[in-house]
Order: C-alpha cells, then structure tokens, then sequence
C-alpha cells in the first residue's frame, strides 16, 4: 500500500531543501528492489514501469501533494490552436452575457405587449413570469417587481438593460482581446508554431468528408466525382483517420526490394572513419541532456515532459542511466507505443506531413548519443553533410558571386527527396549502418525504436497500433545523421565523376555545381543527375 504524502506548508520550496535527502531515500527505497530486479531479469517493461512509480511520487512529494492514482501510459495533452472560450471565468462570463441578451428581448417584448394591449393581458403576465422565473440577480429581480407595481417605468428598465447588456459586451470584448494577446505571446514564446498554424488555418469547424477505403481499391476503386464515388464520402475523424492510414500505411508497410545493386552502393560506406567508443551512461549524463533539451514540446504516449524530468534528484537519474545500459545490452525498448499526429492539413492524405511524439525515454537516450555521432561525423570530409545550412549557402552564393566577377558560368542544380523520412526501408537502415560501422549497442536500440508499433492520432480518434517496415522518424536526433549515412554513397560516387564538380549534403538536400566552360559544366552537372537518378532507383527512395 502507497504511503500518504504530507503536504507542506507554504510554498511548495518552503521546507523541501531539508526533507529531500528522506523523501528520496524513502521513495527509491520503496521502489529500487523491484526496478533492480527487473533490469537483472532483462525485463524493460516492469523497470520502466516502477522507474515511472518513482518519478510520480518523487514529484509529487516535491510539489508538496498527496500520491496522485497512477498515470495513463496512454496520455498526451495537445495545447488548442486558438484561445480557448470555455472554462470557468469564460463560460461565467457568457452565462452573464446571455442572461443579459435575454432579459433585453423579453422586456422589450412586454413593451410591445403594453403598447398593443395591458399589462394585465394574458401574453404580459406569461412574459412578466418568465423574467422573475429565470432572472438572477437581485437588483433586478427587485425592479422587476416594483415594475409590476408601477408599470408606468418600463421604458426606463427598457434602457437601462440595454445599458447593462452594452457593458457586459464590451467587458466581454475587452477580456477576449487580452485572451489574444496572452495566447498569441505564449505561442510565439515556444516558436511560433500554434500562431503560424492558426492564420494558415482554413477556418473548417469539423473535418472534411473522405472516401471510405473500405468501398474498394485499385480496379475496384470507384471514379472520382461518380455517383458512387459521392455514395463514399464519410465524415468525422474517424473517417478522417481511416482515409489517412489506407494511403500512409501503403508507404509505411510497403515491400521493400532485394539488396541486389543496394550492396555495391553501400560499400562505399567501408572507408567511413571508426566510430568513437561507447560511453557509459551515468546520472551526471542524463542530467546534462535533460538540461539542453527543449522545453515546451508536447508529450508522447508516456506522457512525462522534459520540464517535469529536469527536477528528478541525481539517485532517480542514475537509475534511469541503469535503464539506458540495459537497453544498449539488449538493443531494445520498453514497450511504448509512438505516436504520429498529422500536420497541416490539406488536399490529400500525403499533403500532411507527420509529427512524431517520442517518448521523453527514448528522447533523453538520442540527445545523448548524439554527441557520438556528432563527432563521429566531423572526422568525414567537408560538406558531407558535416556543415550546417547556412554555411552551405554562404559558400554557394560566394562561387556565384566570384563567378559573375571573373565572367564565368556556373552551372548547378538542386535536388530534394520527397518524403525522405518516410521512403526509407528500415532493412536497409540496418544494411547500412552496419557497413558504416556503427557498433551494435547503438545501432540496435536505433533500429528497436523505428521498428517499434506505431499509432496515429488525429483529433480525438486514435488508431490501432502497426509496425512499420519503412520510414525513421523525423522527429529523432539520430534520424538526421541516418539520412546522412545513406547519402554518403551518392557523394562518394559523383567526387569520381568530374575534379571540379563541386556537391554538398543538407539532410535530404543535395547540390551539385561546377565553375568553368559552359559544355563542360553542364556535362559534370549532367552526370552526377544521372548518378542521382540510378542512386534513388537502387535504393528504391
């Protein structure tokens, strides 16, 4: 049974600085037997688990709160695209805004009714009825019934609930203008996105209807615009998800080719330098990447954000350190699911491109094994993808410049894969990163983690779980310098095309140009297209 935690008095740092040291040690205590024993027995599942007992109650204890029940594995929050107008102090004030609407309109009804008739008539006292009946206030209420004393003031409390009613509106109005702002502020405080997202935004309150995948597919496939094509149409989200996962599941499931040519292209990943040796995980090191990772980002299915993890105490850290060990021993996960939301709606089901929100455990484990890669890739040679974008358009745009001085061409081209994150099969992610040299404690949880069940989400209807056999996820740190070992090949094969073709790697960007005699120019520019164009049919991109 879960021991009861004393609240504190005060503020919640008021105290804590001399209960920390027992609170810890009660809580691990409670809890590290367990964790330790999963961990031995190899079962990731059941440490995570307890692991997340620990941070709970710690952090509870913490905030100087009482153990809350545990936490939904699965739970995300999602913040609105615009400011809410609903809650306590919002649905008060249209509550007051509407009484006062309807206080107008009725009497300004029992006007008209004393103008036609009296007010002793049967259509005054049913209206005079319903103000007493639904009016609550008591100043109101009052005059109400001095009214029924003294009909002759009712244009006066005509004019006066006009009054009353223009006021709550431009409180209303003032209070919604500063809901703006503050929404607006907040949203560029975190990037900007929400604001960005919202003036691109269409204005549709509720999904647009999509064919229903299950009326057929490919000779089956009703014809666009037909009688039965409209017979389809389905709306709501669930119909929305259907529509998304028919076509995305087709590129994330897809068959994948044989090896065949991908081998020979490969092997120019065999000359890549070591990789740097493994470090050992400790609570120091986790405390360190939870501290340059961004804040404000939505959680993933285990619900947990970096602002919440930054506040653990260095004997929590160091067992979520042990857990880390463990999965590079094992090179795989706990079993959490990913979790896909679709961006920026558009036409068709590949105009939104997909948002991964990743664990904060597998979150913490990238960002920390990103600095191995990191510095593994700046022993490659320059602008093999070790530069970032900037540099890279500083030196193309200085070539230009040259060039126009001198009275030379430079003729160049630029390519950029679509959905380069996606097209990727996962066995060729393995193929190559064991040619690259990539060492197995790292390449297998990497691998684990693309290969692990996914869901989608899309406004409030969750998908059944999958496992994808193609794409890595954008939003991992490694997936940036994955992409850059599968582009190695194509960089290694145009540098022995021309010696002044120039070529430059940005992710999936790739930019080819060279500087002298037009034909020869266009000829080095047109090869290393051609090279380009076998090296995306070989790895079937």
């Amino acid at each position: 049974m879960r021991r009861a935690v004393v609240p504190l008095a005060g503020p919640p740092s008021l105290g804590w600085s001399d209960r920390r040291t027992v609170e810890t040690a009660l809580i691990t205590h409670r809890y590290g037997g367990r964790f330790h024993a999963a961990l031995h027995e190899h079962d990731l599942e059941a440490a995570w688990r307890e692991l997340q007992h620990v941070m709970q109650d710690w952090l509870s204890c913490r905030m100087g709160l009482s153990a809350v029940p545990d936490r939904p594995y699965a739970h995300a929050r999602f913040q609105s695209d615009c400011p809410s107008t609903t809650g306590v102090h919002e649905e008060a004030r249209c509550k007051a805004s509407n009484d006062a609407l309807l206080r107008v309109r009725r009497l300004r009804s029992l006007l008209h009714v004393e103008s036609r008739w009296t007010m002793a008539s049967q259509q005054a006292r049913l209206i005079f009825a319903a103000l007493l009946r639904d009016d609550e206030f008591p100043e109101w209420t009052g005059r109400l019934q001095a009214l029924q004393r003294q009909p002759g003031c009712l244009s006066v409390l005509v004019r006066d609930a006009e009054a009353a009613h223009q006021l709550i509106q431009q409180d209303t109005a003032r209070q919604r203008r500063e809901s703006w702002r503050e929404w607006s502020q907040s949203a560029l405080d975190n990037g900007g996105g929400r604001l960005y997202r919202w003036i691109r935004s269409d204005g549709r309150l509720t999904c647009a209807m999509v064919p229903d995948p299950a009326a057929g597919s490919g000779a089956d496939e009703p014809k666009f615009g037909s009688r039965r094509w409209l017979n389809t149409l389905r709306g709501g989200s669930s119909a929305q998800m259907r529509h998304l996962s028919h076509h995305w599941l087709r590129l994330w499931q897809r068959q994948e080719l044989s090896p065949g040519e991908q081998s020979e292209w490969l092997s120019e990943l065999s000359n890549c330098p070591p990789f740097p040796s493994r470090a050992a995980w400790t609570g120091d090191m986790v405390a360190a990447v939870l501290k340059k990772m961004k804040r404000g980002k939505a959680p993933g299915l285990d619900g947990w954000l970096v602002e919440e993890s930054r506040l653990l105490p260095g004997e929590i850290l160091q067992s979520i350190a042990e857990l880390f060990e463990t999965v590079e021993v094992d090179g795989k996960w706990p079993a959490a699911l990913w979790l896909l939301l679709p961006k920026a709606p558009g036409e068709g089901p590949f105009d939104r491109r997909p948002i991964w929100l990743l664990p904060i455990l597998y979150r913490a484990w990238a960002a920390g094994r990103a600095q191995a890669f990191a510095q593994w890739r700046r022993s490659w040679r320059k602008a093999d993808g070790d530069v970032g974008a900037e540099e890279l358009t500083w030196e193309l745009a200085v070539e230009l410049e040259s060039a126009e001085a001198a009275d030379e061409t430079v003729c160049g081209a630029a390519l950029d894969w679509s959905e380069a994150f996606d097209n990727i099969g996962l066995s060729l992610v393995a193929r190559a990163t064991e040619q690259a040299g990539i060492p197995p404690w790292l390449g297998r949880p990497l691998l684990a983690a693309y290969s692990a069940p996914r869901r989608l989400r899309l406004d409030g209807a969750l998908s059944c779980p999958w496992s994808p056999t193609s794409g890595i996820l954008p939003g991992c740190l490694l997936a940036v310098f994955v992409l850059g070992i599968l582009m190695r090949p194509w960089y290694v094969r145009t540098g022995l095309l021309h010696g002044k073709l120039r070529r430059c790697i940005y992710v999936d960007d790739l930019t080819v140009w060279q500087r002298g005699e037009p034909a020869e120019c266009a000829e080095a520019v047109s090869d290393a297209l051609a090279t380009a164009h076998r090296f995306e049919q070989a790895m079937d991109f």
